[in-house]
């Protein structure tokens, strides 16, 4: 998953096809701050237990993880690439560099909140195996946020009916076939786990990492992740239609970053330059863009789902910018960076 969760009080509604687990909901702000004195902005992502995760294109992207999963944090500190943030009751006051600190004074500009809900439908069948979705989602009671995330799932909702909507998806493709669902009972559980995190926000795009999770029997499930980039006006961009395959400066880039995660990994390369193509699974990130490959694309499944990053000014050298989505990313980064 791309993070991890802190779900307690479980309530538990039977209903004649299947049981719906509810989860208590999470809240989350995503706050726009000016840096004084500075051009760049500073976007922050926290919940109620902390700070999730901070970033500009001057600073990077900032975080708090232990073992590669994401921790909220009150205090601390959230490192970026060559610097850290110094967080104090879950505010930035200021920037920790080579052991000197200098303090951020931050103007708030924009805020929303979204929050995460879970869903959790489950059907027994004829035998003792059950199959269960469970789908974790994002609502927002403002109006602007809730239309993106409309656009996103594809049905009209809200907060208060989110999760009987979720479910009633979840119920019609479970049981659209019951005949083939009560086949695979007979001899496995089948799951099926889905869900998003808000990765990337800035004042024009949201970009969400989503992941997907089915078990249908046999030594593991299968899993994937991807990415999915929203306007504020509430347009889909379709980062992988602005690339084309044959973008060879681009699968050049990528190919180098493969064969250093490889060594890294102290393996060789699984596949061919040839057999190597450009992720259609792209993810926004804050100076960077993210390339996912899903399990058995690049590596063995237990190397999980493989992430290749480029430098988002290196990524406008392959790209052609003007009159796509992307020419409001290249206003927001420093000239400095673009030279």
């Amino acid at each position: 998953m791309a993070e991890k969760t802190f779900l307690k009080k479980i309530i538990t509604t039977t209903l004649v096809l299947g049981i719906c687990s509810y989860a208590k909901p999470i809240d989350f702000t995503y706050n726009t701050y000016k840096i004084e004195n500075e051009k760049q902005k500073l976007f922050v992502s926290k919940n109620n237990k902390g700070i999730l995760y901070a970033g500009s294109f001057d600073f990077g992207r900032c975080e708090n993880k232990k073992d590669g999963i994401i921790q909220p944090l009150k205090n601390g500190e959230l490192k970026c690439k060559n610097i850290s943030l110094k967080v104090r009751n879950a505010e930035i006051i200021g920037i920790l560099k080579n052991g000197k600190f200098q303090h951020l004074n931050l103007k708030l500009e924009q805020s929303f909140k979204t929050q995460e809900q879970v869903a959790n439908f489950t059907y027994t069948g004829k035998s003792n195996n059950s199959a269960t979705i469970t789908t974790k989602f994002q609502c927002s009671k403002d109006p602007t946020i809730q239309k993106i995330l409309e656009k996103m799932y594809g049905i009209k909702f809200n907060c208060k009916n989110g999760i009987s909507e979720i479910n009633k998806i979840a119920k019609k493709s479970l049981l659209k076939d019951t005949e083939s669902i009560d086949t695979i009972l007979s001899s496995s559980a089948f799951e099926e786990q889905s869900g998003d995190f808000l990765y990337y926000f800035d004042e024009e795009f949201l970009s969400f990492d989503t992941y997907n999770y089915i078990y249908t029997g046999g030594a593991h499930g299968n899993h994937t992740r991807s990415g999915i980039t929203i306007s504020k006006n509430g347009d889909i961009i379709p980062l992988a239609d602005i690339l084309t395959p044959s973008n060879k400066p681009l699968k050049d880039f990528l190919w180098k970053e493969y064969q250093k995660f490889a060594k890294e990994m102290r393996s060789e390369p699984l596949i061919k330059y040839e057999e190597f193509n450009i992720s259609n699974s792209i993810l926004l990130d804050y100076g960077e863009v993210l390339f996912l490959y899903q399990p058995y694309e690049l590596m063995p499944y237990s190397y999980g789902v493989i992430t290749l990053k480029i430098p988002f000014e290196a990524f406008l050298e392959f790209t052609k910018t003007k009159n796509s989505p992307l020419e409001l990313i290249k206003k927001q980064i420093p000239k400095n960076k673009l030279n």
